[in-house]
């Protein structure tokens, strides 16, 4: 006949036993089953539940290590047989099997509460949401009664999961990105430049770190300064009020730099159109000169012209007035 597994009782366990660690949890598990088996624990540094329930199933394996800092512990535990080896005591492995199996049950219904309540937490943040308002006749209120009852009873069964709004790394650094394209777009003016565009190969760097638990992230400027990016309760990226503030600073050498460049375009932008305006002067008193050279030029000829034009008449008295003048 198979023996009947002994039901655990975990009712006498404190409410916060899962936070109990090092000499807390140590004294329970004293108080449990004895000085020995927390002795044994003690020794293997198993200072709270879900060390213990990570650990080798046999915590008793420690026992056949030849270590001097176990002779003691390994003494009150086994029997020494004569061919040197040794056998733990049934009792002690009974003692470890039962105060597992309390914390083991203690710890699965410490996540069964935690699901229930993540359960009607997204049950009731559903029911809260507003619904318009519908005139409907007595005969679909009924119907809707129904189907009410049927929406709460599916709710129970299957709890409604809200979207995941994790921001992935990626994610994090081309919004950064953008963000800081759109407020050098933006201040270029009220800094006096012409342009600004700011690089994440050669004017600052990015750093993100998603190893930690919470998402870090920093900036560092080209001219040396590095910033640590912080991130609003109510926010989702992160906030750049503090590398903005930076680059308007006196200190920022980058920003000197880029200011000094702007100022040297603008002169030799400047020094090109004056240039421009004195070749482009030139060149019309240039035109006015060969207008007025080809105008002189062309004056004999009409002169000439105007002498060929003469009538006949003229020219016959013309030259009797010569001969007579011979004659006297």
């Amino acid at each position: 006949m198979a023996i009947s597994k002994p039901c655990v009782d975990i009712s006498t366990l404190p409410s916060d036993v899962l936070t109990y660690a090092n000499d807390k949890f140590i004294r329970l598990v004293e108080q449990l089953v004895g000085e020995d088996i927390a002795e044994l624990f003690n020794v293997q540094a198993i200072h709270n539940i879900p060390c213990l329930l990570k650990t080798t199933s046999d915590v008793f394996e420690i026992l056949k290590l030849d270590c001097p800092d176990i002779e003691n512990i390994r003494d009150k535990l086994s029997f020494k047989l004569t061919d040197g080896t040794f056998i733990v005591k049934p009792g002690y492995r009974s003692s470890v099997s039962y105060v597992t199996e309390v914390f083991r049950n203690k710890f699965d219904d410490h996540l069964k509460q935690l699901r229930a309540k993540s359960r009607s937490v997204t049950v009731s943040s559903q029911l809260q949401l507003p619904l318009p308002f519908t005139q409907v006749s007595s005969s679909s209120s009924n119907q809707l009664a129904v189907s009410s009852i049927q929406l709460l009873s599916s709710s129970s069964t299957s709890p409604i999961v809200p979207p995941s709004t994790t921001i992935t790394e990626h994610e994090h650094r081309n919004q950064t990105i953008k963000t800081i394209g759109t407020w050098c777009e933006r201040e270029k003016e009220s800094l006096a430049l012409d342009e600004l565009s700011l690089s994440i190969v050669d004017d600052y760097k990015l750093y993100i770190n998603n190893d930690t638990e919470n998402l870090e992230a920093s900036i560092r400027c080209n001219c040396g300064v590095k910033l640590n990016l912080f991130k609003l309760k109510n926010r989702t990226f992160f906030q750049l009020s503090n590398f903005y503030a930076h680059l308007k600073s006196k200190k920022c050498s980058m920003m000197k730099q880029k200011k000094n460049d702007d100022k040297k375009k603008k002169s030799q932008d400047d020094s090109a159109s004056k240039e421009e305006k004195v070749e482009e002067e030139e060149a019309s008193d240039g035109n006015i000169a060969s207008v007025a050279d080809t105008t002189s030029s062309k004056a004999p000829e009409t002169v000439v012209k105007n002498q060929k034009k003469r009538p006949l008449s003229q020219v016959v008295s013309s030259s009797l007035r010569v001969k007579r003048t011979r004659r006297r």
